[in-house]
Parts: C-alpha cells; structure tokens; sequence
C-alpha cells in the first residue's frame, strides 16, 4: 500500500470575517485543509490540540504577535505562525525578534500568501520584500544595536517596558512573575550599561517611538 501524502491544515485565525471565509475558500481549492477559526482569540491556543493545524494566521494588531509567541512557546507542537501586519505597524520590528515564520501585509494578494505557506513547507522564513527594505530604514537598525545584547525574552521585556508598561503589567502580558520581569531588569541594565530601571525605561521609551516599534 502507498504512504499517503500529508495534507496541510491551516487555522485562518483574522479578525475579519470576510476575509476569513474567503481566505479559507481558496485555501481549500489548492489542497490545503483550512479552518476558519471565528472564535475568541483567548482560546485559540486551547484549541490548537483539536485543530492540529501545521499554520496559523492571525493579525498583529489583534494580540496576534502574543499569540505567536504563545504557541510557539507550547511544548512538542510545532506550529508555523504567519503574521499579517498594516503597513505602518508598530509590531513590525517586536515581530522579528519573536519565532513568526511568515511575514506578509494584511493586504498580501492569495499569490503572496501561497507563496509564503510553499517557503515555510520547505523550513524557510518568508517576509514581504517591502517589509526587508523598511526593516534596514536607520532608525529600525538603530534599535536593533540597541536591543543586540539582550536576549529574545529581554527584548519582550524592553519592548513593553518602552510601552511605559508596569512591571506587573508585563508579567501579566508575558505570563511571568514580577520577580522574574525584576531579574529581566537587572540584567538589561548591566547588559546596556545603565545604573537605574529609571534610565533603563527611558532608554527603552526613546528605542521604541524611534524604531516606530
């Protein structure tokens, strides 16, 4: 008996449900499994054990680029997320520092987005070629000098920090304790050379507005 081919599932997770439907349509006719996931974002990630899907697309400016980083974060499942951006989006550089596997414009054409699932089904990275020239605009590279030495997890940490969130209000996004958001502190101020968490969140204020983050 023949082996037989897998069949890929895409969980089509956008806010708009026009655009939903009509995504999960042609999704169907190029031989890919779709689902079109209209429920609560929160739980999605619950869902993702039923759904089993090998991609996941969903919107930044919806809480997609934390769900992202959730499911990647979910343990023995490896899902590729594709995230869909508007043109001057302040996600787009927090994006490339989190594991999204596709990068595309939410007005992406079926062509562009067909062509972003074909690279991630051959393990690669696809972002919009107009997205690679904004990200070596010099104040976006200026940001990425100053967020090179932290870590993946410290650069969630500065971005919020740089959206004047509270320690608490990043552990919350980040579902960590405000201990663990206090060590994240200290060694971004060592690592950036900074004496207070004062200096540090005006540092991480100034990087962000100036990175259009």
């Amino acid at each position: 008996m023949g082996t037989t081919s897998h069949i890929f599932t895409v969980m089509v997770a956008r806010q708009n449900a026009f655009i939903r439907q009509s995504l999960c349509e042609w999704l169907h006719t190029q031989g890919y499994q779709s689902v079109d996931y209209a429920n609560d974002l929160v739980q999605l990630v619950a869902d993702i054990p039923q759904n089993k899907p090998d991609f996941v697309l969903l919107d930044a400016e919806v809480d997609g680029l934390e769900l992202c980083r959730t499911i990647r974060a979910m343990p023995q499942i490896a899902i590729k997320c594709v995230l869909f951006l508007t043109r001057h989006s302040r996600y787009l550089l927090p994006s490339l520092f989190a594991d999204v596997s596709g990068y595309l414009y939410d007005d992406a054409s079926i062509d562009e987005i067909l062509l972003c699932l074909e690279r991630l089904r051959r393990g690669e990275r696809y972002i919009n070629p107009a997205m690679m020239r904004q990200i070596d605009r010099p104040k976006v590279l200026a940001y990425q000098t100053t967020v090179a030495p932290l870590s993946e997890r410290e650069r969630e940490v500065f971005r919020y920090l740089g959206y004047n969130y509270s320690t608490k209000q990043i552990g919350d996004t980040l579902c960590m304790s405000g201990k663990t958001v206090e060590t994240h502190l200290e060694k971004m101020k060592r690592k950036l050379l900074l004496e207070t968490t004062k200096d540090l969140r005006y540092k991480a204020i100034i990087a962000v507005n100036n990175g259009d983050t």
